[in-house]
């Protein structure tokens, strides 16, 4: 076996940071071409003559050549496991050689210690059922399933949603669980909020971290308002900095009251995201606040800044 992959142990941060690079990913609009995306087509790249002087039709045909070899996304059904099964039976009868590829394909170890899937077959449709059977067949290391996990979500398949959270559910390693609350951040609303809110709840605190922070991205704020209001008095600080600053993105005016004790909280991070997250939901009130003053002479420089701008200019400093 490669000694690469023969990892029984990955630090946590390792795959924190992987989780957050992926989350982090998944929200930017399309930017310049991956390591693990084909090269522009050869004929294309050495054309004879400037696109100013090709002919219309020729360029024409060319975009639409470009156009039809990439194939729209899969999308992943609600009921996904007999799916799954369907489709990895149809493509191993109708594309071996694709099969075989994308089943003998292992990840390699990043700069950061982590594992991570490279390869163009990622950018086809067809690879995400494979790639899910894998995730839930293949009795590997939690490293190497959690790379899996950043290779599904790296397919830009949709629906994604309902077997993120079904293998949340019966995941036993932290490890794999943060990445799959990272990925959450390409569900639905409903199935996001479904996974973070179940997430919000695990023993791990690095899982319960990655939940408060995706929280901020899911739509469907409204139903994620009590699980987050819980988790302003979770024992790590960590936890209660995130869920204070989900709350402030989604403006939730009724987490006032649970967000004002934080101000004196011993974390910095917390007192931080709290004091933003009240300028966010409500001006005028945190403005109105006597701990605003002595937040001003906070330990803290960047906590005292915030107080200062807020008391000062007013609503930039709700801004992260």
């Amino acid at each position: 076996m490669d000694r690469r992959l023969d990892r029984r142990t990955t630090p946590a941060a390792s795959l924190l940071a992987l989780a957050l690079v992926t989350a982090n990913a998944l929200a930017c609009d399309p930017g310049p071409r991956s390591p693990d995306e084909p090269e522009p087509r050869a004929e294309l790249a050495s054309a004879p003559a400037p696109a100013s002087e090709a002919p219309a039709e020729t360029l024409a045909s060319a975009q639409d050549e470009d156009e039809a070899e990439a194939p729209a996304p899969a999308t992943v059904p609600e009921d996904w496991r007999p799916w799954v099964e369907a489709e990895v039976t149809r493509l191993q009868g109708a594309d071996p050689a694709f099969y075989d590829q994308l089943r003998a394909l292992q990840p390699a170890e990043t700069r950061a210690g982590s594992l991570r899937f490279v390869s163009p077959l990622l950018q086809d449709p067809r690879a995400v059922a494979l790639l899910l059977d894998r995730l839930q067949h293949e009795p590997r290391e939690p490293a190497y399933r959690a790379a899996l996990v950043d290779a599904i979500a790296r397919t830009g398949a949709a629906g994604l949603g309902a077997p993120l959270v079904d293998l949340l559910r019966d995941e036993r390693e932290a490890e794999v669980r943060v990445v799959l609350v990272a990925t959450l951040r390409r569900a639905s609303p409903t199935r996001g909020a479904e996974g973070v809110a179940l997430a919000l709840q695990d023993p791990a605190p690095e899982v319960r971290q990655t939940a408060a922070r995706v929280a901020g991205y899911v739509q469907a704020s409204g139903a994620l308002s009590e699980p987050l209001r819980a988790a302003l008095a979770d024992r790590e600080p960590a936890v209660r900095a995130m869920a204070a600053r989900a709350l402030g993105i989604h403006r939730d005016a009724g987490a006032t009251a649970a967000l004002v004790p934080l101000l004196d909280d011993d974390a910095a991070l917390v007192r931080l995201n709290a004091l933003r997250a009240l300028g966010r939901v409500d001006l005028e009130f945190t403005r109105g606040l006597g701990r605003l003053a002595s937040l001003r002479e906070d330990a803290d420089a960047s906590v005292a800044r915030a107080a200062a701008r807020l008391a000062d200019g007013g609503a930039e400093a709700g801004a992260e």
